[in-house]
């Protein structure tokens, strides 16, 4: 299993899906930087972005794990803005699995675009990279994204208890599951 890049994913006239790359840091930055108050309500992760330089170093790791085919990070443009990010986590090539996570700016939520990159994304894991599992973990106050992703037809397979880390806290987690229809 191996992704070529660079990866260009056009979803529809509006809505295209790339690879993230170290030349993106000021545009990614930027946006997480206008949207910190509003991300922060699920993301943990916030407070080890608070300079263009941890940018940097994120996508230089992104880079590396990439390379070693764990962690595939995209970009989502709407018309050709960046307006959130996309991820396959967790790549296990042994069992065919990975795990999508995701965010997106709040100017842009309620659009159909995070519903139509994940449908993308999904397709593009079963039929390029010959995935047979995907993941997602949806906090359970997380209204929004369980709406996604039961709208993409996951199955909820559970309750993931104090799984999620957020500043000292932890969140309890609903597990979904889509099997590739392929296979």
């Amino acid at each position: 299993m191996k992704v070529s890049l660079p990866l260009n994913l056009n979803i529809d006239e509006e809505i295209i899906l790339r690879s993230l790359c170290e030349e993106d840091a000021d545009l990614l930055f930027t946006l997480v930087d206008q949207n910190r108050l509003y991300l922060r309500e699920f993301l943990g992760w916030l407070d080890n972005n608070t300079l263009k330089e941890d940018t940097v170093a994120f996508l230089r790791d992104q880079q590396k794990q990439l390379d070693q085919m764990k962690v595939v990070h995209i970009g989502i443009l709407y018309n050709h803005q960046l307006v959130g990010v996309i991820s396959l986590d967790a790549i296990d090539q042994l069992n065919k699995s990975a795990s999508i996570g995701y965010w997106i700016s709040k100017h842009y939520q309620g659009r159909g675009i995070m519903t139509k990159s994940t449908k993308s994304l999904i397709k593009y894991a079963f039929e390029s990279l010959s995935l047979h599992r995907i993941e997602i973990k949806c906090a359970v106050h997380n209204i929004k994204s369980q709406k996604i992703v039961e709208t993409l037809g996951f199955s909820k397979e559970g309750l993931l208890k104090e799984a999620i880390s957020h500043y000292g806290e932890y969140f309890d987690a609903y597990i979904y599951g889509l099997i590739n229809p392929l296979n």
